[in-house]
């Protein structure tokens, strides 16, 4: 067989991973700190010990990158890999359902770049990772996956989408995230202030913060801004140029500023669809749409995600154009108001056992676990509300909402199993529950609690006849 191109991993991998070995070398260090206190073994075993974990895993990935090659053509990709037991496997570009593409900054420094193959379940593997190969190389297999399809901004499409930088700053103003953001400093101060001494500063900031209401009125927004500012970093950092391209059986996105991401996800392994908002984002009416894919595998978000940021005033519009989904006017089915009860009863006998333990070793903390029960009680009984669904021969959708929002939009083709429950108090008010497990890898599962029981048998019905 001829192959038109045989390359191996750039050697700038093996320098990455020597670096990350180090890095985890020093926090197993401080790991054996720990347990050096509760089983006594002495300095020169410890570092012995970490020093042996250093040089296995440095051997194991030199073995790696020494036995690792690539060798391709328009037709097959045949890739030899692995430490100390060397296999080679061969691709057909047939076989290969989508792919992956990230470069971090020192990838795109060298122009080099990862990709991530997914293959169709019949497979034996799911996913296969190309780490640092020259970028000219990663085109030229991304244009075989894709001969059939492939798109440019030059050429015709059918549906095209980028992300303005209004989007980006709605979506920063609703994941303004206090935890990450003290989080992400405090670690920057813990750091510094072992070479600087911060403390005599903080303290006069502190006490400059509370001398007045107009200082804190005035620190409590400049904070505030900061976050966003931060917030809108991140975003951007993380979102920055995100564009999207839709063919025939493709869609396709690119996002990125430090590391670039260049993902396709193949419609036809496409098993259901997941419209996300959080709290803040419902005020603002923002939504994340992702998917979840047959071969996704990972869960990360560079495999999964759609749409970052987008209104909801935009997503059945979008669900028509790159889903062929037509929801206008669709009638839903709600809860019955009984489903209070049943939503109520299902948490609450837990609290009788968990509360109470929580208060008598943490007493302090008892307003703290107050305001979670009271958020978890408004989240039911808001759900007993606002909960709703729909279904005919083909679809299932699902709309979850209390503190979040989540929405499932399912093909029964897609479901590999369903399990149809109901407990004494369901039986009273006529109520189930429906297990749904999605054919994911691993297999996804939703719960649609305290639905119509009529509704319930009628799904059950339906995907007995999808399965037969």
């Amino acid at each position: 067989m001829n192959y038109i191109v045989k390359t191996k991993i750039h050697f700038l991998w093996i320098i990455y991973y020597v670096f990350n070995i180090a890095i985890k070398c020093v926090i197993y260090t401080f790991a054996f700190n720990f347990l050096q206190h509760l089983f006594q073994f002495t300095d020169i075993m410890k570092y012995i010990f970490v020093s042996f974990i250093g040089l296995f895993l440095i051997i194991r990935q030199g073995l790696y990158w020494r036995n690792f090659s690539l060798k391709f053509n328009t037709d097959i990709l045949t890739l030899r890999e692995g430490g100390i037991f060397v296999r080679e496997k061969k691709i057909h570009f047939k076989d290969i359902e989508g792919y992956n593409e990230k470069a971090n900054i020192l990838e795109k420094l060298f122009k080099l770049s990862s990709l991530t193959l997914k293959l169709e379940k019949s497979s034996n593997e799911s996913n296969i990772t190309l780490p640092y190969i020259r970028k000219k190389y990663i085109n030229e297999i991304k244009s075989y996956i894709t001969s059939e399809t492939e798109y440019n901004l030059n050429e015709d499409y059918n549906y095209y989408y980028k992300l303005s930088f209004l989007q980006l700053l709605k979506g920063s103003m609703t994941s303004l995230n206090i935890l990450v953001f003290f989080t992400f400093f405090y670690s920057i101060y813990e750091n510094l202030n072992t070479i600087f001494n911060f403390d005599s500063m903080i303290q006069r900031v502190k006490r400059v913060y509370l001398e007045s209401i107009t200082n804190i009125i005035i620190g409590t927004i400049m904070l505030l801004f900061l976050i966003l500012l931060f917030g809108i970093l991140k975003n951007f950092i993380q979102f920055g140029s995100f564009k999207l391209i839709d063919d025939q059986n493709f869609i396709y996105t690119y996002w990125g500023v430090i590391s670039r991401y260049d993902n396709a996800v193949d419609k036809r392994e496409i098993s259901a669809i997941k419209i996300h908002s959080t709290f803040w984002q419902k005020f603002f009416s923002i939504n994340k749409i992702s998917v979840i894919s047959l071969n996704s595998k990972s869960k990360n978000i560079e495999n999964n995600i759609v749409f970052p940021f987008i209104e909801k005033s935009k997503i059945k519009k979008i669900l028509k154009e790159l889903f062929g989904l037509n929801l206008y006017d669709k009638s839903y089915y709600r809860l019955t108001k009984h489903s209070t009860f049943t939503k109520l009863f299902r948490t609450s006998w837990s609290w009788l056992f968990i509360l109470p333990t929580l208060l008598y070793f943490f007493k302090s903390y008892w307003l703290i676990f107050v305001i979670l029960i009271a958020l978890v009680l408004f989240s039911q009984i808001t759900q007993a509300f606002l909960n709703k669904y729909y279904y005919t021969n083909d679809l299932l959708i699902y709309k979850q909402s209390g503190i979040s929002f989540n929405e499932y939009i399912i093909n029964f083709d897609n479901i590999e199993d369903l399990i149809v429950t109901q407990n004494l108090l369901q039986r009273i008010f006529g109520v189930c529950s429906v297990l749904i497990v999605i054919k994911d890898s691993p297999p996804k599962k939703i719960k649609l609690h305290d639905i119509y029981d009529k509704h319930a048998y009628d799904i059950a019905k339906i995907f007995r006849y999808h399965n037969d």
